[in-house]
């Protein structure tokens, strides 16, 4: 491994944009920089940064031909001396902070990249199992670190994921397998989806339990039935699961085989969930769970994302039994909790169904929410009380 004991560049900011350092925002755009000290600098590079005065301010990777030019991964004013060292010593207290939030499975987010001060690295844990999902940027150096940090902690399996392309850090693994709430879970390293099962949803599911007994539930985009099994598990009568991906319902069924539930008290249907809806007859379910994909990708479709939210609850508000129970979701990080709430508004309108909100709900607490990031906070959600 390259040992790295000064930066590779340096960063002159214009005059007056020291105050994003203050503000504690990492990401450094184009139009506050005054000078680039290094023009061969490549993607996830170290550099520091100065002030116009040239007072050094902290720590920032750099980031090539893009709008945001540097991501700030340090904001102390004291020089760093061993880069290796650093790291090491930040991802052992973050490793050890999320790993104890849960008792109840050996399944984490450690890394949540901006959110947790390690810019363009997500890191999930399942067991002896890393994901390493590189998005937009690649500090070759930090995923070293990160590398050997896992396998001294007994993490044997490293599998790294840029864009769409799988690669191996390790020797390979052909399943993850792990536990959450008394479930086991089964899942094909090469088959699955983002970077692995949704852990942000972790805290929801357990909630989910509490309004299952007796109940017959939807779970709607369902994926491998992670919120239909912890249904189940807590004495659903009946569950459907509804997804319109084939692989992901084969390994929904190797899951429900594997946790030994009654093929009785479940339906598996291949289906769009759009279409699901408008064609199942009304006040079957108890208990219904949207949690579909993020309809906004970027700030262009707005507006047709929102209107596909609208018609997704309204559909799921018709359908619901009198005093139902709707679990909705938006994992869009464009689509405000403001936002959301009002398009819940129009759909209960459209729907003339009348509903109380009994909570708010967000991502699971390993998927940190940084006050001076707010970007990284993108899950919001409702349980619904439908008159």
């Amino acid at each position: 491994m390259k040992k790295l004991t000064k930066p590779e560049g340096k960063i002159i900011l214009k005059p007056k944009k020291e105050k994003i350092f203050f503000q504690r925002h990492s990401w450094i755009f184009s139009g506050a920089i005054e000078k680039i000290e290094n023009d061969s600098l490549q993607n996830g590079d170290w550099v520091e940064v100065y002030s116009y005065t040239k007072q050094f301010l902290g720590n920032a990777f750099f980031e090539k031909r893009t709008q945001i030019v540097a991501r700030i991964f340090d904001f102390d004013s004291t020089k760093i001396r061993n880069l290796q060292e650093y790291w090491f010593n930040k991802l052992n207290i973050l490793f050890l902070r999320k790993k104890n939030f849960f008792e109840d499975s050996n399944a984490f987010r450690f890394i949540h990249s901006e959110s947790d001060e390690c810019p363009g690295v997500i890191c999930d844990i399942y067991d002896d199992f890393a994901l390493i999902q590189i998005d937009y940027l690649f500090p070759k150096l930090i995923i070293e670190i990160l590398v050997d940090f896992l396998k001294q902690n007994q993490i044997i399996y490293i599998l790294q994921k840029k864009q769409k392309e799988l690669h191996w850090l390790s020797k390979p693994k052909e399943f993850i397998c792990f536990y959450e709430n008394q479930i086991q879970f089964k899942i094909n390293s090469l088959e699955f989806q983002k970077t692995g099962f949704y852990l942000d949803q972790k805290l929801n599911r357990k909630k989910l339990q509490s309004y299952c007994k007796n109940k017959v539930v939807l779970d709607t985009f369902c994926y491998i039935g992670s919120f239909g099994m912890n249904a189940l598990r807590n004495q659903a009568t009946n569950v459907v699961f509804v997804d319109s991906s084939k692989k992901a319902l084969e390994q929904l069924k190797e899951n429900l085989i594997l946790n030994q539930f009654s093929n009785s008290s479940f339906d598996i249907f291949q289906k769009d969930v759009f279409d699901f809806l408008e064609k199942k007859e009304a006040g079957i379910f108890d208990v219904i769970i949207l949690d579909p994909p993020a309809f906004v990708k970027n700030k262009n479709n707005i507006s047709r994302g929102i209107k596909g939210y609208v018609k997704l609850n309204e559909l799921a508000l018709r359908k619901i039994k009198k005093q139902g129970i709707l679990f909705t979701f938006s994992c869009s990080q464009l689509i405000t909790l403001n936002m959301f709430r009002k398009i819940i508004f129009f759909s209960t309108k459209i729907a003339k169904r009348k509903i109380m909100i009994l909570e708010y709900l967000t991502q699971s607490i390993d998927h940190s929410i940084n006050v001076f990031h707010p970007e990284g906070e993108y899950l919001k959600g409702f349980i619904l009380y439908v008159e």
